[in-house]
């Protein structure tokens, strides 16, 4: 018998600590390797995956997926999801303007172009429907994890590719770039209006005309606002072409305490299959993360 357990992601930390320190914590948990990973982690949990199966996700996982659920050299975990950020317009406000909902801006110029065009004001010059909605509310793992992918694409990157420095690359011309782009969007040329709050809600309220939002979105937008006609497309293009942020590399990983690790094992070696992995992510509409066949 398997029972799975939701936990909500406000105080999912504190609540994993205290079911393991309990002797009470899951076989298989969803979180980070970084700080979960048996070897070196903040918290000691998840053991390392035999050798076999981590050259098997080694050879089939997508390629910039292949850091994720690893920690100094070791692979703890199985990659969750693609968390690839893609972008969402509405169907019928690209045709109100005259725009071609089947050509979906495709670089920075077109997307500023197709954000004025997209824009809604009112008589006092506020804008009642923005052409652009930014993450810039909630959690700051969040937000800068929608951003990173802006910073990308004008270059850019938040730290070094070992992770251990900042300055040189959040604060490169590149980078600045791309936060001069955000910051005209609000104040050059006005297709924000801030006060809408979230995105996705204010898309699936129709009043965004475009977001960038990871494929889960999808399914959420049909549940919940049906009314809403919309199209998913890929992120638009820049200097790197890397919607994938790498900051939130979630995975799934075993309980270095269970009494079960051989079947957890065997298990992620079923999940390293297509068809699992397709059986996996498609109910929600999560992006699949192996590359390879059967």
């Amino acid at each position: 018998t398997v029972k799975a357990e939701i936990i909500p992601y406000e105080g999912y930390e504190e609540k994993f600590v205290s079911a393991f320190v309990g002797g009470k914590g899951p076989d298989i948990f969803h979180a980070m390797a970084a700080e979960w990973a048996e070897d070196g982690g903040l918290y000691p949990v998840a053991v390392a995956l035999p050798p076999d199966l981590a050259e098997l996700l080694d050879k089939k996982l997508a390629p910039y997926l292949a850091s994720w659920g690893t920690y100094k050299g070791k692979r703890y975990g199985i990659p969750s999801d693609g968390m690839l950020q893609l972008l969402y317009i509405n169907i019928d406000h690209f045709r109100e303007v005259g725009l071609d909902p089947d050509k979906p801006p495709r670089n920075v110029d077109e997307f500023i172009a197709a954000a004025k065009k997209l824009t809604k004001y009112d008589a006092n010059d506020k804008v009642i429907r923005a052409g652009y909605m930014p993450r810039y509310l909630g959690h700051g793992l969040g937000v800068a994890d929608k951003f990173l992918p802006i910073v990308h694409i004008f270059g850019g990157q938040m730290l070094s590719p070992e992770m251990e420095k900042a300055d040189g690359y959040i604060n490169s011309p590149q980078s600045v770039a791309a936060f001069q782009f955000y910051y005209d969007l609000v104040y050059k040329y006005k297709v924000v209006n801030l006060d809408f709050g979230k995105p996705e809600p204010a898309f699936q309220q129709g009043l965004a005309s475009m977001i960038f939002r990871e494929g889960y979105m999808a399914y959420e937008i049909i549940n919940k606002a049906p009314n809403i006609h919309f199209k998913v497309y890929p992120y638009i293009s820049g200097v790197m072409d890397f919607a994938p942020s790498n900051l939130l590399t979630w995975a799934w990983m075993i309980n270095k305490d269970s009494k079960y690790k051989e079947v957890c094992f065997d298990l992620f070696r079923l999940m390293t299959t297509r068809s699992a992995d397709i059986a996996l992510h498609a109910p929600t509409m999560y992006v699949p993360v192996l590359t390879k066949g059967e």
